[in-house]
C-alpha cells in the first residue's frame, strides 16, 4: 500500500490506485466471470483503471508493482 497517496485528485469511480507496468492509475474494482475448462462457472473480483489517464506516482517507484494497489479509506 501507498500511504501516500492523496484521494482529493482522484476520479469518484476510483475505489483503488495502483502501480502498473506502464504506469500508476487510479482503479476500480468489478467482477469477472468465466468459465473453467471442464465447464465449472468461476467469478473473480478485480482491478480495472479509471478512463485514460494515468494517476500521479505518489512516490511510489516506478516498476515496483507488488504491493502498490491502495484502497480508498
Amino acid at each position: 500500500m501507498n500511504p501516500n497517496v492523496d484521494w482529493s485528485e482522484a476520479p469518484v469511480d476510483a475505489d483503488h490506485w495502483e502501480m502498473t507496468e506502464h504506469g500508476a492509475v487510479w482503479a476500480t474494482t468489478g467482477e469477472v466471470a468465466g468459465l473453467r475448462d471442464n465447464g465449472e462457472e468461476f467469478v473473480v473480483n478485480a482491478l480495472f483503471p479509471c478512463g485514460d489517464d494515468y494517476a500521479p506516482s505518489f512516490g511510489w517507484p516506478h516498476g515496483q508493482m507488488l504491493d502498490s494497489a491502495t484502497p480508498r479509506p
